[in-house]
């Protein structure tokens, strides 16, 4: 028996390939097989060896195989595909070369591991919350659908959402050649059903949200709803998840990345593009409602003010406010505390970013001849 294997698999919904590799870096051997619950667990418990370090990359099928080969392994890693350059920038690619470079990535652990939690009840609730932001998708797309038939027809000045009110929409289709309505009448229908739908999930996220008391909480902070909350609870899953600030903002799409050679930069500071999406429009639409002046608490606002302010960018000073946002979010999840708006004016969020130009040739000014 060998003292460490290092193993992979790459997955596929058909079939898969296990691939291992010995201490000293030697490829030992690689199989394929169809994927199922029982060949995952009889060909990775047929692996002899005291300590097996498995890796599998992070994708629709990664969640239901971990739960099943965790237990079978000394440690298992789900890893970020993006960051695995051997792999997608390879000239020669297939399963099994694939799989080779994952038993060395994992070998000289230079894999970027990915958080996956273990809770099956939040995860049921992630799933969820993941399927009522589809349906609000889904409306949205027939929305501007049903916008542009009007708009084809000459139909211009639409009223707001009257023209999707299920009795006030019949005066706007009434506008409308007759052979022009069968169609729009085909969408009305594919939206009405998708609203129903929506609706639907929406009763399902919040009686499986009931198990949660943290929910409840955030709607505390101004600009957080009902969806928001749990939008924010089934993202997040775990709230000791990040060591520090920064690994939120970044997880969120809000964290500040920059790039130099030499103590040259080689670009603009920017904001991060990767990242939860949902969580950066979650604080967006929080900070959008929050400084409205009719808001009962009004600390957004005068957070979002001073930050302006002190930074002299209206367009700075938000994206500090959302940063602020998900921070206290997540303060009071951890501290299982309520929300105390003189804490949400304390603790200055990180400094924006500066913006600077690329260092090259200066630009010449162009002379005007007359």
């Amino acid at each position: 028996m060998r003292r460490r294997l290092y193993a992979a698999i790459d997955l596929h919904s058909r079939t898969s390939v296990l691939g291992w590799m010995g201490g000293r870096g030697k490829m030992i051997d690689t199989i394929r097989f169809e994927t199922s619950e029982a060949n995952l667990r009889e060909k990775v418990g047929a692996l002899r060896a005291k300590e097996i370090h498995l890796t599998i990359e992070a994708a629709p099928l990664a969640r239901w195989a971990a739960g099943i080969l965790r237990p079978l392994v000394t440690r298992l890693i789900v890893c970020d595909a993006r960051r695995n350059r051997l792999i997608s920038c390879a000239a020669n690619k297939d399963d099994e070369v694939d799989t080779e470079s994952l038993c060395r990535l994992v070998r000289l652990e230079e894999l970027h591991e990915v958080w996956m939690s273990n809770n099956e009840a939040r995860q049921i609730f992630r799933e969820a919350v993941f399927d009522l932001l589809k349906l609000r998708d889904r409306q949205r797309e027939l929305k501007t659908l049903i916008k542009n038939r009007f708009r084809t027809q000459g139909v211009l000045r639409l009223n707001g959402t009257e023209i999707f009110h299920p009795v006030k929409r019949r005066r706007w289709i009434d506008q409308l050649p007759e052979a022009h309505r069968h169609g729009l009448l085909v969408i009305y229908g594919l939206f009405d059903s998708a609203l129903a739908a929506w609706r639907e999930q929406l009763r399902e996220v919040r009686r499986l949200g009931a198990a949660f008391p943290e929910i409840a909480r955030f709607r505390e902070v101004p600009g957080i709803g009902e969806i928001g909350s749990a939008v924010f609870c089934a993202i997040i899953e775990d709230p000791h998840r990040f060591q520090t600030d920064s690994q939120l903002y970044r997880y969120s799409a809000l964290g500040i990345t920059s790039r130099s050679s030499d103590g040259k930069p080689l670009g603009y500071e920017r904001l991060e593009r990767r990242g939860q999406r949902e969580l950066k429009n979650l604080s967006y639409h929080a900070w959008r409602t929050g400084i409205r002046a009719g808001s009962q608490c009004d600390v957004v606002r005068r957070f979002y003010l001073a930050s302006k302010q002190r930074t002299g960018s209206a367009r700075h000073g938000r994206l500090n406010t959302q940063r602020k946002i998900l921070k206290t979010l997540l303060r009071m999840w951890q501290n299982n505390s309520r929300f105390e708006p003189k804490l949400f004016l304390q603790n200055p969020t990180p400094k924006p970013a500066s913006g600077r130009r690329r260092r090259g040739r200066p630009r010449r000014s162009r002379s005007r001849k007359g």
